[in-house]
């Protein structure tokens, strides 16, 4: 379908500009006369907004959603709701973004079409979980679902903004000190050190070897930097070097057990909005299997869902990978004997709502002081170091 940017006027002449799907010029004209314009002239020229779409940021995604919601919940359709939120928005961007939508839909599009014009701003799990509540007609409760999980998500990034910005602070601020020491005052000391006739002690040796490499070969250091960087990203293209990477994602000391419990938190969160919107279980472990950020769960996923394909259990699949912890099985398990898988990862849900920033809280406990302690170790053994031929020369008097 394509984007017609055209020129119009409305009723007291003015004229406005703007993009609209239609399938041809006479459905964009009277698309336009419903809202009071009229067609002056009309091209395909402009790129299709398909191909990057609207990006807006979680918390207007956010509010697009519950104000969606309202309006669905509150008997009016989908058209009309999308209407009255692009002319009642007061943000740009966002009112842009539903009038494309309107407008697709309008058209003759489907909504999921609509959405995924825009990917920046619409995940995958997004787009087929309201899809399916619309296909369902339960497009108004999926949505307040879909507003709960987003308002979640910025919840635990909000958290981990908060307890991470102190061992930030303290991060940057022992880098700084260390590269002010190690650049500009050891320089000065140098000379002074050098000129006192006392054979200068190993950890002074080293400390001033390190100032000189750093300042005479600064340029080859960041070379080096980019230079791995740039390596990494070309290794991560394998997907077996990528596959093993994350794994030791997974067992990494402190931050493994978290990045585990957040993965393991969104699929199930996942699960639970997919299978209550009226989704089948291989469907939503397909989506699943596409939207966990890690590959070994993500093949988890993947024989799970084959493995129930074929007539087993969900609760046996996901004991045979391996890959799930026994609370999150015994919790689905006990949903599969009721005849609710959807509500025994709805508990899950809720244990990992208060464990995951529970281990956030543990972790940033842990790191804080670590970081103090290795600041002043640092710090310290360049303050012996130079203080050290100063004693021994005292000595040697």
């Amino acid at each position: 379908m394509p984007t017609y940017a055209y020129v119009a006027r409305d009723k007291a002449g003015k004229k406005t500009t703007g993009f609209v799907f239609s399938k041809d010029e006479d459905g964009l004209a009277d698309s336009l006369s419903q809202n009071g314009l009229v067609l002056i002239s009309a091209n395909t020229e402009k790129e299709d907004l398909g191909k990057h779409g609207i990006k807006l940021n979680l918390k207007a995604v956010l509010t697009f959603t519950i104000n969606l919601a309202a309006l669905i919940n509150g008997g009016l359709p989908l058209l009309h709701s999308l209407n009255m939120l692009a002319r009642d928005s007061k943000d740009d961007e966002v009112a842009d973004l539903v009038t494309s939508l309107r407008d697709y839909i309008e058209a003759g599009g489907t909504l999921q079409d609509a959405l995924s014009l825009h990917p920046k701003t619409f995940s995958q799990e997004y787009i087929a979980i309201v899809v399916s509540g619309e296909k369902t007609g339960k497009l108004g409760s999926v949505l307040d679902d879909m507003a709960t999980y987003l308002e979640w998500y910025m919840d635990l990034k909000a958290k981990i903004k908060e307890l991470a910005t102190y061992p930030i602070i303290v991060g940057v601020f022992m880098i700084g000190v260390v590269i002010i020491l190690v650049g500009f005052v050891l320089p000065k000391f140098e000379p002074i050190l050098l000129n006192m006739g006392v054979d200068l002690p190993l950890p002074t040796k080293i400390v001033l070897g390190t100032s000189r490499f750093f300042i005479q070969m600064w340029y080859v250091i960041v070379t080096a930097i980019i230079l791995l960087i740039a390596g990494i990203k070309l290794l991560l293209r394998n997907q077996a070097i990528a596959f093993s990477f994350d794994a030791m994602k997974l067992i990494l000391p402190i931050v493994g057990n978290l990045i585990y419990k957040i993965i393991l938190s969104r699929f199930s969160r996942l699960m639970y909005l997919t299978l209550s919107s009226g989704i089948t279980v291989i469907e939503a472990l397909q989506l699943g299997e596409a939207v966990v950020p890690n590959r070994p769960l993500s093949a988890a996923i993947l024989k799970t869902r084959k493995s129930v394909s074929t007539g087993s259990e969900l609760t046996a699949s996901l004991k045979a990978s391996n890959m799930f912890p026994k609370m999150l099985i015994r919790m689905v398990g006990i949903g599969e004997q009721s005849g609710s898988i959807a509500s025994g990862f709805e508990k899950v849900c809720h244990f990992y709502d208060k464990e995951t920033p529970r281990t956030i809280r543990t972790i940033f406990a842990i790191l804080e002081p670590l970081l103090i302690a290795l600041m002043g170790v640092m710090i310290g053994g360049i303050a012996l170091a130079v203080f050290l031929p100063l004693v021994k020369m005292t000595q040697a008097l």
